[in-house]
């Protein structure tokens, strides 16, 4: 259905965002919030190709919406003076930690050992170099 090199692409595009994102952290805020949006990205590319929305279901998210929910209301009721769509899209913002954490969780499920290893070697490469 899918070409076999496009997702080979996918993969190893996902792979690349997730190695770069403690990088991103030492670059500053703008390229966190491109490396969390791409990640959020792959996550439901991924998810579409293999048709795997298990995460969807899971009880961390349906706590973490009901929390926002809350947070809505909670802006709603006591802070109806103020209330602007700025604060309202500020709010639905805080969902893409917890897809960026469902990124996270499908990728190591597709990692190997090898590709785990150079994660780890490169990120403790780059943690020295700052420090030094």
């Amino acid at each position: 259905m899918y070409n076999i090199k496009f997702i080979k692409i996918l993969e190893n595009f996902s792979y690349l965002i997730f190695l770069l994102i403690p990088t991103a952290f030492i670059i500053g805020p703008a390229a966190v919030n491109i490396a969390i949006f791409l990640s959020i990205i792959c996550l439901f590319s991924i998810s579409f190709i293999e048709n795997d929305w298990l995460w969807i279901k899971d009880k961390i998210l349906i706590f973490f919406s009901f929390f926002v929910i809350y947070l809505i209301f909670n802006n709603i009721l006591f802070n109806s003076a103020n209330l602007s769509t700025e604060k309202f899209i500020k709010i639905l913002g805080y969902y893409r930690f917890i897809f960026f954490v469902f990124f996270i969780s499908t990728l190591f499920r597709k990692l190997n050992k090898k590709k785990l290893n150079f994660f780890i070697k490169f990120n403790l490469f780059i943690i020295l170099l700052v420090i030094i």
